[in-house]
């Protein structure tokens, strides 16, 4: 539904929403910010963060992937109790040391693998991690209603091991025309990158929790945040009666700057 069944067009789909972006050779991201609709929508928006990830293939061993959990309502962060997941790209291990690990500080992190199964934000960012990445585990982690401050403070431990990323998928106002999409998301966008965004407001961001905790973890730990791409489903492959709004950013170290 999400993207090709078959990999070798899986391949050359992705490989065609990274070619058409500029790589910033100055930064290793340790944060992206990328949406997750179907691919002929959000691809190319997505295209623009995981392009970052280029020069770093060789070092990044783990990626935790948080999103939102669209089908079920939960006031946990939910991980699955499998070993992998899968695409037509291949198997990639879920990381349970490191989970196991995380738990012990973080109560709200729960086993839930019934709310993964119909889930589709985190398994449709793996073809672009796995084409990308050489060898990789993944911490695949659904979020409820869970505040900025608990969020952040899960990151700032996952950030902790060493070549791991932080992936945050959400995508951006829903089911707006396109002139009206494009103003909220304007607005988002300049408040993610002020890190003013919060909860209050309607229709912003689907992953709201963790984009808001993503953005509290950056503030207080003086990252930087870059827009890599600000689009809409009206500008891929969607009518403008109703879209979707999508954005990638990155975030990173400013010290990591070579000017």
């Amino acid at each position: 539904m999400f993207y090709p069944d078959n990999s070798s067009h899986l391949r050359k789909s992705v490989r065609r929403f990274l070619n058409v972006h500029q790589q910033k050779n100055y930064v290793n991201p340790q944060i992206l910010i990328v949406p997750h609709a179907g691919y002929i929508y959000s691809g190319l928006a997505a295209g623009a963060g995981y392009k970052q990830l280029i020069n770093f293939a060789d070092h990044i061993e783990n990626v935790a992937i948080i999103g939102p959990s669209h089908h079920n309502y939960l006031e946990t962060i939910a991980y699955p109790t499998e070993d992998k997941f899968e695409t037509p790209l291949g198997k990639t291990d879920i990381n349970h040391h490191i989970i196991t690990e995380l738990q012990e500080s973080h109560k709200l992190l729960k086993s839930n693998s019934l709310v993964h199964i119909s889930e589709h934000c985190l398994e449709v960012q793996l073809p672009f991690l796995q084409y990308i990445l050489s060898d990789f585990q993944i911490i695949p982690l659904l979020m409820g209603n869970i505040s900025a401050m608990d969020t952040s403070a899960l990151i700032a431990s996952i950030l902790e091991y060493e070549n791991t990323l932080v992936v945050i998928t959400t995508d951006l106002s829903h089911y707006l025309s396109y002139n009206e999409s494009v103003a909220r998301d304007n607005v988002t966008a300049e408040k993610i990158e002020k890190y003013q965004l919060d909860t209050v407001g309607d229709n912003i961001a689907c992953g709201i929790h963790p984009l808001t905790g993503a953005l509290r973890y950056a503030r207080e730990s003086n990252l930087k945040i870059e827009r890599l791409s600000l689009m809409n489903s009206g500008d891929t492959a969607g009518s403008h009666d109703q879209v979707v709004g999508y954005g990638s950013w990155m975030i990173y170290n400013s010290i990591e700057e070579v000017l």
